[in-house]
C-alpha cells in the first residue's frame, strides 16, 4: 500500500527528507552525512534529527537544514553494540522504549516527511519500524557489519528485524557491509569532499619533503581502530626518522582505552615522538603536512573513511587489509595493505616506505587517481537518486537493481 502523499514529486517539487542520526558526534558516518548534506540539490527540504546536541547539527544548519533534538531515555542513549549481550540490558531497553516510541511517532505525525534517511544503526531500530508502520518509506544506510567480531548476536538479530521490516531501501558503504546484511543492497561508498582532492593535487605538485617523516593516523580512539598495533609497530622501527601523530578523542565511554594507550607510549619509550591531537575539525590541513597514513583495525573495517580521505589527498596509505579499505586499495598500485593486527608487518611497511620515497611518491599519485570514485560530487547524485526513488514506495526490501 502506498500513501497518496508519498509519491515521487513533479519536477520542480521539493521531498521533505528526514535524517535521522543517533548521535550529534562527529565520526565517520556523520562526517559521510555532512559531505551528502553539503552536496544534496534544492529539491531536497532537509530535516535532521540526533538524539543529543552535538556538532552535526552545527555542520548542517548553515546549510539550511531544519535541525531538531529528540532525546532518548538514558538507558536507549548509552546502549552500544554489545547491549544484547546481557539479558538485564535487554530488559531494560523493552522498557524504556514504549515512551520513546511513542514521540517518535507523535514527531513523525506532526512533520508527515516525504522519505526518512536512516543514518546510524541505533536510529535505525529506534525510528525505522515507527516509519514503516506510518507508511513513511525509509532508506537505511547500512555503516555497521552486521558480526559478531563487531557487535553482540542480540544487536545483530535486533537490527536484522528491524532492516526487514522497515527498510525500503538498503544502502550499504561497502561490498564487505553488504555481505553481512543478507538483503538485496545499493553499494555505495562514503563521499570525500572535493578539499582532500585539492591537498592531494598539490602534494602531487611539490617535491618530496626531505628530513623526519610524519606518520600519522586518524580515528576515534578505540581498541578495534588499532591505535595500540601502530605504537608496537613504531616501537620495531625506532631507529628511523619519524615522528606519530595521532588525531582522534576517546568516545562513548571509552576513556580506559585512552589512558592504556598513553601507558603503552611511556613503556615503549615513544612519548618524545608521538603526539595525541584529540578530536581536529582541520583534518585536510593535517593530511597536507603529514607523509604518510595509516589505518590500523583489527578486526574489519566497514568502510574506511579516513583511508580514503588519505588516498583522495595524494598520501602513501598503509591499511588493514580486510573490510572496506581491501576494497579501496590495490596493494603496490594505491597503497600498502597489511594483515591487522600484525606489528610485526605494519612495521615492516613502514621501513619500506620510510626508506623509498620514490615508492611514496607513486603510491601516492595511485591512491589520488584511485579515490576518485568516492568524489562527493559524483557519490551525493547517486544517494540523492535513491532517496527520490524510495520516496512514495512503503514496501520494505524491494529497492531497484541493487547492487548487491
Amino acid at each position: 500500500m502506498t500513501r497518496p502523499d508519498a509519491q515521487p514529486p513533479p519536477k520542480g517539487k521539493t521531498t521533505k527528507l528526514l535524517c535521522v542520526n543517533h548521535s550529534a558526534k562527529l565520526s565517520g558516518g556523520e562526517i559521510a552525512l555532512i559531505a551528502m548534506a553539503r552536496g544534496l540539490s534544492p529539491a531536497m527540504q532537509c530535516t535532521l534529527v540526533t538524539g543529543e546536541e552535538g556538532p552535526l547539527l552545527d555542520a548542517v544548519s548553515p546549510l539550511g537544514w531544519r535541525t531538531e533534538v529528540v532525546a532518548p531515555p538514558t538507558a536507549l542513549a548509552e546502549a552500544r553494540r554489545d547491549f544484547g549481550s546481557s539479558v538485564t540490558g535487554v530488559f531494560r531497553l523493552l522498557l524504556s522504549t514504549a515512551p520513546f516510541v511513542k514521540k517518535v511517532n507523535a514527531w513523525l505525525k506532526d512533520n508527515d516527511p516525504d522519505v526518512m534517511y536512516v543514518n546510524s544503526l541505533k536510529a535505525g531500530v529506534l525510528w525505522g519500524p515507527v516509519a514503516r508502520l506510518r507508511r513513511i518509506p525509509v532508506i537505511w544506510h547500512v555503516r555497521d557489519r552486521l558480526a559478531t567480531d563487531y557487535m553482540s548476536r542480540k544487536t545483530i538479530l535486533l537490527a536484522s528485524v528491524a532492516l526487514r521490516f522497515s527498510a525500503t531501501t538498503i544502502v550499504a558503504n561497502s561490498r564487505a557491509t553488504a555481505s553481512t546484511v543478507h538483503r538485496r543492497c545499493h553499494v555505495v561508498p562514503s563521499p570525500v569532499e572535493e578539499e582532500f582532492f585539492a591537498v592531494g593535487a598539490r602534494r602531487l605538485a611539490r617535491p618530496a619533503p626531505e628530513g623526519r617523516a610524519v606518520i600519522v593516523m586518524v580515528g576515534r580512539l578505540t581498541w578495534w581502530k588499532g591505535q595500540h598495533v601502530l605504537l608496537r609497530a613504531l616501537a620495531r622501527i625506532s631507529d628511523m626518522e619519524w615522528r606519530a601523530v595521532f588525531v582522534g578523542s576517546a568516545m562513548f565511554g571509552e576513556l580506559q582505552y585512552e589512558e592504556e594507550l598513553r601507558a603503552l607510549s611511556a613503556g615503549l619509550r615513544l612519548d618524545s615522538r608521538v603526539q595525541w591531537l584529540g578530536f581536529r575539525p582541520d583534518v585536510p590541513a593535517l593530511l597536507e603536512n603529514a607523509d604518510i597514513l595509516v589505518h590500523g583495525s583489527v578486526i574489519p573495517e566497514p568502510f574506511g573513511q579516513t583511508v580514503v580521505q588519505g588516498m583522495a589527498a595524494a598520501m602513501p596509505v598503509v591499511a588493514s587489509g580486510a573490510g572496506g579499505p581491501a576494497e579501496l586499495i590495490e596493494s603496490g598500485v594505491s597503497g600498502v595493505l597489511v594483515a591487522p593486527g600484525v606489528p610485526a608487518e605494519l612495521a615492516g611497511a613502514l621501513r619500506a616506505l620510510l626508506t623509498d620515497r620514490n615508492l611514496c611518491h607513486r603510491l601516492a599519485r595511485g591512491a589520488h587517481q584511485a579515490a576518485g570514485e568516492c568524489r562527493a560530487s559524483t557519490i551525493v547524485p547517486r544517494l540523492e537518486a535513491l532517496i527520490t526513488a524510495t520516496a512514495g514506495r512503503t514496501a520494505p526490501g524491494q529497492p531497484a537493481e541493487a547492487d548487491s
